[in-house]
């Protein structure tokens, strides 16, 4: 019991102790999201502390607060933000508007609430937002100096900006006050004040370090950790800086590092992880937060963030990069190793970048489209990593992808599965579009989106048809509709006009006319080279498709 109070202290306070005794001071830091309570969670606090007054309660419990004790005076707040500003505002409506109705007699609860907002004995804020400079300063002028009332209501859209957090806060907790003043009189919110301060209740869990800190909250916080990944480590860096223009010069980088993210439509988040995922070269034994604190002990937080910014950058460049490989990577159901991998490669100045695209393009959708899981690429994707980082050249890591698929029978898998029906399989419209870029020059780059489509040659319908009925038997149409040899390409718009359509009328629509044009897929071109659709042509295209991959994934059926 001794060793787990060294890591975490629990205690139940009430509000007076919270913001009263002489070490009660807290800061919320910049890996927290700002201040966001806006109507509904205010009036929910309200009403639910004056349900318990009203009922003459012993006591309301507002809650659990996850702390950690700095060496700076200040207790940072993990969990807690929103309740403990909350509180700080209504103690600040509460003198600016209501300490001129107080009596004599009511001097000590007065200097009790003025107490909680500054210590009257040092003359210091006891709550600091520092998510932001200039948000801080905007709590401290609106709130901590003088609470600033908007002059009119704000509008709905104004409630959602952050901006008007604060202003929109003490509207409401004024309101709330003159409708229980001009109900009852200042009586009723002197005894309710008092009660706020004596019976309201936290436990807080007072952690000697931010990773225990972490690990509570998420134990207790039954919403789930707020904090993401990327808050957890910035937060992390953050605290080894004392100098002020060491973290400017840290949240410089760490803002280029979001504009990053955000440009490819990542999470800083996802950065973090491919970055993890390239230090370790193995998978985590423990939390990545966890393990970038073991990595990052004993280094200098702007050299870390260097690093992590160079790592960034070069995964910027080869999203970015006009590489047919590289956008046909992206189709693939999961992102992170292959991003991992290529990004490492990188930063280890590999050789044949190109190359060694390709090899991963034939690993990864071979894996794929054999009906493997990402499980089975898992481990290996970290052993592609290591060998990367050990140096090792394209030729040899080739050679471990060769033993890896042979290993598993994926070249078998793939010759078995591309012969059977397709049109549902999710690497279809991926593969389709390999095989359209095999035909096509470096220029042209195909948008992958709903209005693609996969059209049947052969109709789903073919049966409505007299043509079709014609030329096709149930036996016939049954084992071909669904194969690779009666799909293609098509637009959106082509593809509901086409759909259901005599193989005349559908070769109209594939060469188009006017401003439609032709369909720019090649591989739905090479169609108009017929004049019918019977099951021999649709032999033809199956052969010609499969040869097709066989050259792109560069297997050896």
């Amino acid at each position: 019991m001794s060793e787990m109070l060294g890591i975490f202290k629990p205690d139940t306070k009430n509000v007076k102790s919270i913001f009263g005794e002489p070490t009660s001071y807290y800061q919320i830091p910049d890996y927290q999201r700002p201040y966001d309570w806006g109507d509904k969670e205010i009036q929910q606090m309200w009403d639910d502390i004056c349900s318990a007054f009203e009922g003459q309660d012993d006591f309301y419990f507002l809650g659990p607060m996850v702390l950690v004790k700095t060496g700076n005076g200040y207790f940072e707040v993990v969990d807690g933000q929103q309740r403990l500003t909350t509180l700080t505002i209504l103690f600040c409506v509460l003198r600016d508007f209501y300490f001129k109705h107080f009596k004599r007699k009511d001097e000590i609860l007065k200097n009790q609430i003025l107490d909680s907002v500054e210590s009257m004995r040092m003359k210091k804020y006891r709550l600091r937002l520092i998510t932001q400079a200039h948000y801080h300063n905007r709590f401290e002028q609106e709130i901590l100096r003088k609470v600033t009332l908007p002059q009119k209501a704000l509008t709905k859209r104004q409630k959602q900006k952050l901006k008007y957090k604060f202003m929109n806060g003490a509207s409401i907790l004024k309101n709330s006050l003159d409708e229980l003043f001009d109900d009852f009189g200042i009586g009723k919110i002197r005894s309710l004040a008092q009660f706020i301060l004596d019976k309201v209740l936290f436990i807080t869990i007072t952690c000697s370090d931010r990773v225990s800190a972490i690990k509570i909250f998420q134990i207790i916080n039954t919403r789930g950790l707020e904090l993401s990944l990327a808050d957890l480590v910035k937060s992390s860096l953050l605290a080894r800086l004392d100098d002020e223009r060491k973290h400017m010069q840290f949240m410089a980088s760490w803002r280029d590092i979001e504009n990053i993210a955000e440009n490819n439509d990542e999470s800083v988040s996802d950065l973090l992880t491919y970055y993890a995922y390239y230090l370790l070269a193995s998978k985590p034994k423990r939390s990545l937060y966890e393990e970038f604190e073991k990595l990052f002990r004993k280094k200098k937080a702007n050299r870390v963030i260097y690093n992590f910014q160079k790592f960034a950058e070069h995964l910027d460049s080869i999203l970015s990069s006009k590489s047919k490989v590289v956008y046909t990577l992206q189709h693939l159901p999961d992102k992170v190793f292959w991003k991992t991998i290529l990004a490492t490669a990188k930063m280890e100045g590999f050789q044949k970048f190109d190359q060694l695209c390709e090899e991963l393009r034939r690993m990864y959708f071979s894996y794929w489209i054999a009906d493997y899981t990402t499980a089975k690429t898992r481990n290996f994707s970290f052993r592609l990593v290591r060998l990367i980082k050990a140096g090792k050249t394209l030729s040899e890591i080739r050679k471990e992808i060769e033993s890896k698929m042979d290993e598993n029978d994926v070249v078998e898998w793939v010759q078995k599965y591309i012969k059977e029906n397709v049109y549902w399989e999710t690497w279809l419209k991926p593969l389709l579009i390999m095989i359209e870029y095999g035909q096509t020059d470096e220029s042209v780059f195909i948008e992958y989106s709903r209005k693609l489509h996969v059209d049947h040659i052969l109709p789903g319908e073919w049966g409505k048809k007299t043509y079709w009925k014609r030329r096709w038997t149930e036996e016939q149409a049954g084992f071909w509709l669904n194969k690779i040899g009666n799909v293609t390409l098509l637009s959106g718009r082509k593809n509901i006009r086409a759909s259901n359509d005599e193989f005349p009328k559908k070769r109209k629509i594939y060469k188009g006319k006017g401003l439609d044009g032709t369909t720019g897929f090649e591989i739905s071109k090479r169609i108009l080279r017929h004049s019918h659709w019977t099951e021999n042509e649709a032999k033809k295209r199956q052969r010609w498709m499969i040869k097709q991959i066989k050259k792109i994934l560069d297997l050896r059926f």
